[in-house]
């Protein structure tokens, strides 16, 4: 349907005229909360207007689901069940990183068709990084492809990502992973989360969100799944595709790392 070069392209383009330009250069009343807690840069916005214009160009009769636009208007969630071609954009995925002047943050593209994602792509553009997944036929780094190797067989080896929660539940869950791996480390942007685990730099990662956002998921959760690795909700074990809402989601290098830490997730109840 599209050149999957094209959009990397652009996605490369606009992160060098609307975000690199802003890094480390923004001043007060370019950072804006849209909701209590959640921050939005006037790069953002830039962005994500520059992709949408772009990858419409790209394919006549598509629709476009972006970040910034579906905090001002939730309605337009809708598209992704439409029978439309829907071009999910995150145009700044760390962004709270970005306006603090750190990293790491991603740009992010994800291609749906009748609710399916055939396409995703993550452009690092501090590490000049480019990921690009194309459903059924793999995952790569630039233009290397990625196929995922089989994890250390000790779990006390592994390494993760995930927020642990302050108490409840999610804490308790924390918990009891923390103390059978090796390492843990804090989650500050999906994107970069999805390419380490892709890239076998990390075991696993769990997203304990309430919701789950699709523009911090489709791209990535494609380029796992065609490195080799999973992305399930680690209760059900439903894939994960646009139609799941609510977390928590586990995304492994393998199925067997995903199991073993489904196991010990599930293992404290609600």
């Amino acid at each position: 349907m599209v050149d999957h070069e094209r959009v990397a392209a652009l996605l490369q383009a606009v992160a060098a005229s609307e975000i690199m330009p802003r890094f480390r250069r923004l001043a007060r009343h370019d950072v804006t909360e849209k909701a209590p807690g959640d921050v939005v840069t006037v790069a953002d916005t830039a962005a994500e207007r520059e992709l949408a214009a772009g990858l419409l160009a790209m394919l006549p009769g598509s629709v476009v689901v972006g970040e910034e636009a579906a905090a001002s208007d939730p309605g337009i969630l809708g598209l992704l069940t439409g029978e439309a071609p829907v071009w999910v954009i995150d145009p700044i995925d760390g962004t709270r990183n970005f306006a603090a002047g750190r990293t790491p943050f991603v740009s992010m593209v994800a291609l749906v068709e009748r609710g399916r994602t055939i396409g995703g792509w993550i452009v690092d553009p501090v590490a000049k990084r480019t990921a690009i997944a194309v459903v059924a036929r793999g995952a790569f780094l630039d233009a290397a492809a990625l196929c995922l190797a089989p994890a250390a067989q000790s779990v006390s080896a592994w390494r993760g990502r995930f927020n642990p929660g302050k108490s409840g539940p999610r804490r308790r869950r924390s918990e009891a992973i923390r103390d059978r791996i090796g390492r843990h480390d804090l989650l500050t942007s999906a994107g970069a989360t999805y390419v380490e685990v892709a890239r076998g730099e990390i075991d696993f990662a769990i997203f304990q969100n309430q919701l789950l956002k699709p523009w911090d998921h489709l791209a990535g959760a494609l380029l796992v799944t065609e490195a080799g690795g999973v992305a399930k909700a680690p209760g059900s074990g439903d894939p994960y595709a646009s139609t799941l809402e609510a977390g928590p989601l586990l995304v492994a290098r393998s199925p067997t790392v995903w199991q073993e830490i489904a196991d010990i997730y599930n293992q404290i109840m609600d």
